[in-house]
């Protein structure tokens, strides 16, 4: 009987000790529920979880940020539950995806609802003032950010698109028909 026990304990032992080590893990903050482009991050709109070292380094490289350094920053696309969130995905001053050489960041407002719920980033719009008359057309959206978030209250979505230079006069004048010198604009959807 003792002899059996001692053989059960070698085979325990000596397959535990042919076990691989378990896999290195490092902490990835994850959207917690899934994001709207355009929405500002709170605390609790992003999660900690472990994943398996070699992964973390292949989608997010290095310099993933923490969970705590996200919280009001801006998601530049929509982020499904459970992804990554990534430096790639934030909206940063230094670096806007979607602009050229000699574009300018503009932020216009918009109160069709319909349309800046379908609007992501990379589409293409048409800007016309609330008269029709056409400001740019074809500018590349950045960013949506819905009406009233987390920001503050507001009437209008904000739309953020990349003008090109030549086109921000116009833009800015299509702007100011408003009272207290700002209208929502009227943005057309280009389908090509």
């Amino acid at each position: 009987m003792l002899t059996a026990a001692l053989a059960a304990l070698a085979v325990t032992v000596g397959l535990t000790a042919m076990r691989p080590a378990p896999e290195p893990t490092r902490p990835v903050p994850v959207a917690a529920r899934d994001l709207p482009a355009g929405h500002l991050l709170r605390a609790d709109d992003v999660e900690t979880v472990q994943w398996p070292a070699r992964l973390v380094e292949q989608v997010a490289g290095e310099g993933q940020p923490t969970a705590a350094s996200l919280a009001g920053r801006r998601v530049v696309g929509p982020v499904r539950g459970g992804e990554p969130v990534t430096t790639a995905r934030l909206l940063t001053p230094a670096t806007l995806p979607g602009t050229s050489a000699g574009d300018v960041v503009l932020s216009l407002p918009s109160d069709d609802a319909a349309l800046t719920e379908m609007l992501r980033p990379g589409d293409r719009v048409d800007v016309f003032d609330q008269q029709g008359t056409p400001a740019a057309r074809g500018v590349r959206v950045l960013a949506v950010v819905p009406a009233g978030d987390e920001a503050g209250p507001r009437a209008a979505a904000s739309v953020l698109v990349a003008v090109p230079r030549a086109y921000v006069g116009a833009v800015a004048s299509a702007r100011s028909g408003g009272p207290g010198g700002t209208a929502p604009v009227v943005l057309a959807l280009d389908a090509e």
